[in-house]
């Protein structure tokens, strides 16, 4: 998928940058633009995907009951940028930190990004993507998912910490609602969101 214009995405990469809704810069603006341009060159976006209609027993407590409440049928995913960008911040942090931070945060919002895209060709009407380690779910959970969802097929190593290789990358689950476009009201980390905290959302 190649972008036409980032206006969609610089938002994001702002809230992942720990700005406040509707602040921007020029000289960041700049970096912004470069960074995607990067990225949108070098990603490797891959993305893998399994389908249930029961919950799975490593799902089968709070809080993933809550978020699957509803849904018609939900599904396990994982998705990357690859490697080529884990390459390009590793040699950005030994040259120009700055720019890797901002390249850093422009490349999670790209991988989310991608993801949502996918995600509307599955479903019409997708929830949030749920990751463990959210709203009091246990990132350990990770290991469990990973029997099932199989993220090496996509070239996605989970450590014995828990952390990714390649580090943008993510595993998720994905409800499929009549009615579930993104906002607050439902989200089970509403009460400990760090984003409304700082007066934004973590969401366009």
């Amino acid at each position: 998928m190649y972008l036409k214009n980032y206006s969609d995405l610089k938002s994001n990469c702002y809230t992942y940058l720990g700005f406040k809704k509707g602040i921007t810069d020029p000289k960041i603006d700049l970096l912004i633009d470069k960074a995607l341009e990067e990225i949108e060159k070098l990603h490797q976006f891959k993305y893998l995907y399994q389908r249930f209609d029961e919950v799975i027993p490593i799902l089968n407590k709070e809080p993933y009951l809550s978020f699957l409440a509803g849904s018609t049928e939900y599904i396990i995913s994982c998705m990357t940028l690859g490697y080529n960008v884990e390459r390009r911040i590793k040699m950005l942090s030994k040259i120009d930190m700055e720019y890797m931070v901002i390249f850093d945060a422009c490349a999670s919002a790209y991988l989310e990004y991608m993801s949502d895209n996918y995600e509307h060709t599955l479903y019409d009407n997708p929830t949030y993507r749920f990751c463990p380690g959210y709203g009091g779910s246990s990132a350990s959970d990770l290991k469990e998912i990973a029997k099932i969802i199989h993220p090496e097929k996509i070239g996605i190593e989970l450590l014995e910490s828990n952390i990714m290789i390649p580090q943008k990358s993510m595993i998720g689950i994905v409800g499929n609602k009549f009615s579930s476009k993104k906002s607050c009201k439902n989200c089970v980390n509403q009460k400990h969101c760090s984003y409304r905290k700082k007066g934004t959302l973590c969401y366009n």
